[in-house]
C-alpha cells in the first residue's frame, strides 16, 4: 500500500507544481519520495477548501481535522482511525511519515488554521496579519521539510520559515486576479491604500452578501479597473519584500544535507523566478498566470549548483568552531508563529507605509472586525 500511496503521491505534486517537482529530482530518492507525500497531503487539505461550493467548505475543514487527529492518534488501530487512514492512500503514506520522520502535530495543524483563515477572512488590513496567514499555510510546509530532510541545525528553522514567507507572497503576487474572482483579497489594505483611498470599494465582490458570494464564487470577477493601479503598486511591494524572504531562506539551505539543501536552493530560486515574470508583466492583475519555462527551470538549477558550494564553504567558515554534529538528525524544537516574529528584521516591513495595526489586531471578515 505504501508503494501505491507513494506513486499516487509523485503523480500529484508532477501534476500540480512543475516547479516543486523539477527541483525534487535534485533530492536523494528516499527524500523525493517524502517531500511528494508531504506535498500531497498539503495539496489535499487545499483542495477539501478551495475546490468544493462554499458551503460545503466547513464540513471539509472538519473532516480534514478528525483525519489529522486519526493520523497523530495514540490507538492507531482504533476502528475510526483504521477506517480514515485505510480509505485513502494519501494519509495512509502521511501517517507514515509523521511516525519515521517524527513530524510535530502543532505544524500541520497550523495549516488547518489556514485553511480557516481561508473561510473566514477575505481582508488583510496590514502586512503582519498578512504574515500569520503565510507562516501557517506556506511556513510550516518548509518547517516540516526540516523534519523529512532531516534539518542539521535548530537554528535554521527560522530562515526555513523566512522561505515559506517567501513562496506564498509570490503566490499571492501571482494569483491576484483568481483570488479576487473567488472573494479573496490578500493584498494588504494598508498596501493597497498607500496613496489614498480605494476607489469604488463597492465594486468588491466581498460587498456581495452570502448567498450571492456562494453562487458566483467561481465565476470571473475581475478586478475593477479602478484598483488595478493601487493593486500593481502592492504588488511590486510584496515581491520586494518577498525577495529579501528569499535571501534570508538561503542562508539556512546549507544546514541540510548536501543535495537536500542544493534542491531546496533550486527550489527557491525557480519560485523566485515567478516574481520576476509577474514584475516584466508591470505586476499586471489581468495578465495570464505567470510560470517559468522549462529552459528557466533548467538555467536556475544550473546556477544553483554552481553557486551552493560556495554558500557551503561560507558558511562552515564561520561556524567552524560551533558547527552543528555532521551526524544527520531531527530538529529537536517547533518554531512558533510567535518565536518567528519576535526576531524580525527591520527592512522586512513596508517602505513608507502608513502606520499599521500591532499584530494583535483583529483580522477583517466580510467587512466587519473579527478577532484573530
Amino acid at each position: 500500500m505504501l508503494t501505491l500511496a507513494a506513486q499516487r503521491c509523485q503523480e500529484i505534486i508532477t501534476t500540480h507544481s512543475k516547479s516543486f517537482a523539477f527541483a525534487a529530482q535534485l533530492l536523494p530518492a528516499e527524500a523525493r519520495t517524502d517531500a511528494a507525500v508531504l506535498y500531497a497531503w498539503c495539496r489535499r487539505a487545499d483542495d477539501a477548501v478551495d475546490e468544493v461550493p462554499p458551503h460545503l467548505a466547513p464540513r471539509s475543514l472538519a473532516r480534514l481535522q478528525r483525519e489529522l487527529d486519526a493520523v497523530y492518534t495514540s490507538t492507531p488501530h482504533s476502528d475510526e482511525a483504521e477506517t480514515l487512514l485505510n480509505k485513502d492512500p494519501i494519509l495512509f503514506a502521511f501517517q507514515e511519515l509523521v511516525q519515521r520522520c517524527q513530524l510535530p502535530k502543532r505544524y500541520p495543524q497550523e495549516l488547518l488554521l489556514g485553511m480557516q483563515m481561508d473561510l473566514e477572512v477575505t481582508r488583510y488590513s496590514s502586512l503582519e496579519q498578512l504574515y500569520l496567514y503565510c507562516y501557517r499555510v506556506a511556513s510550516v510546509v518548509g518547517l516540516m521539510m526540516c523534519h523529512v530532510l532531516k534539518l542539521r541545525d535548530d537554528h535554521s528553522l527560522r530562515e526555513a520559515a523566512h522561505l515559506g514567507v517567501a513562496m506564498q507572497l509570490t503566490n499571492i503576487c501571482r494569483d491576484v486576479s483568481e483570488d479576487w474572482a473567488r472573494a479573496r483579497l490578500y493584498l494588504p489594505h494598508d498596501l493597497l491604500t498607500r496613496r489614498g483611498p480605494l476607489p469604488t470599494q463597492n465594486m468588491s465582490p466581498h460587498a456581495l452578501d452570502d448567498q450571492e458570494k456562494g453562487a458566483r464564487r467561481f465565476d470571473r470577477l475581475d478586478l475593477p479597473e479602478l484598483w488595478v493601479g493601487p493593486a500593481q503598486e502592492a504588488t511590486r511591494e510584496l515581491l520586494r519584500l518577498a525577495d529579501l524572504h528569499y535571501e534570508r531562506g538561503y542562508r539556512g539551505v546549507t544546514s541540510l544535507p548536501t543535495r537536500a539543501g542544493l534542491a531546496i536552493y533550486a527550489a527557491g530560486l525557480i519560485y523566485q523566478d515567478i516574481g520576476r515574470v509577474v514584475r516584466e508583466r508591470d505586476c499586471d492583475p489581468h495578465q495570464p498566470r505567470a510560470i517559468t519555462s522549462k529552459g528557466r527551470k533548467l538555467a536556475l538549477a544550473l546556477l544553483a549548483t554552481l553557486r551552493y558550494p560556495a554558500r557551503a564553504f561560507k558558511a562552515r567558515l564561520t561556524s567552524l568552531f560551533t558547527r552543528a554534529d555532521q551526524h544527520l538528525k531531527l530538529p529537536s524544537v517547533t518554531l512558533s508563529f510567535e518565536e518567528f516574529m519576535s526576531v524580525f528584521p527591520p527592512q522586512l516591513t513596508p517602505q513608507s507605509s502608513p502606520q499599521r495595526e500591532p499584530l494583535s489586531a483583529p483580522l477583517t471578515q466580510n467587512n466587519e472586525r473579527r478577532e484573530s
